[in-house]
């Protein structure tokens, strides 16, 4: 059985997960991806926003989405708003939507 939301909002909270991508990470998105200008990425299931940021930091306009409070919270990535947002979004809940927007990846 899958875990559920308050196994994930604990495991975030506590801190747990990747923090921030590597720089051998980073190259290899840049050399996968080589995002253009303007382009925006969606993060889906971001957990801490590793490569939210990851590639907010090659220049994609990102938005990040988690169905964890505590995962997808704001203040972690300040530094890089606003090309990247993150967002709470309950995936149970067959009536939530992304917002609407043109994503590169």
């Amino acid at each position: 059985m899958p875990a559920g939301r308050d196994h994930w909002e604990d495991h975030f909270a506590a801190g747990n997960g990747l923090l921030r991508a590597d720089a051998r990470e980073t190259r290899l998105l840049g050399e996968a991806l080589r995002p253009a200008r303007g382009a925006r990425a969606l993060d889906v299931g971001c957990g801490l926003g590793t490569y939210a940021a990851a590639l907010t930091g090659l220049g994609y306009r990102t938005l990040a989405v988690d169905w964890a409070d505590a995962a997808a919270t704001r203040d972690r990535y300040a530094d890089l708003e606003p090309r990247l947002e993150a967002a709470r979004l309950d995936f149970e809940d067959a009536t939530a939507r992304l917002p609407r927007a043109a994503f590169n990846w």
